[in-house]
């Protein structure tokens, strides 16, 4: 598995995630419909939606782990899967990230993890 994340790219790894989260179809992380989602545009690449039930726009990244994050979804998989193999300072360098980046990223997916 951790060839495979290596090997995808940002479009890929966004693909990912639609079939991880969306796996029984796409719906509205606000209201939790399924009907009435209407696609609407791209956001930094993302395939924006707008719900007609509550009139909210949302991306598969919104209302989890990687929403409001800068960090490209790539970087994010490979921190997953390196978790329990490395060390944040580790981390950081695999990934080019200052090492405060870093802790607040695995701290993230720590939490996530817990929950």
């Amino acid at each position: 598995m951790e060839k495979i994340i290596y090997d995808l790219n940002e479009n890929e790894c966004m693909q990912l995630l639609e079939k991880v989260r969306w796996k029984n179809g796409v719906f509205c992380p606000h209201c939790k419909s399924k009907k009435n989602i209407v696609k609407n545009g791209h956001v930094n690449a993302y395939q924006n939606y707008i719900c007609k039930n509550c009139n909210h726009s949302f991306t598969v990244r919104t209302g989890t782990v990687f929403s409001h994050s800068k960090i490209p979804l790539k970087r994010w998989f490979i921190a997953v899967i390196s978790l329990d193999k490395c060390s944040i300072m580790n981390i950081a360098e695999k990934l080019g990230l200052y090492y405060h980046t870093a802790y607040n990223l695995v701290k993230k997916i720590r939490k996530i993890c817990v929950s």
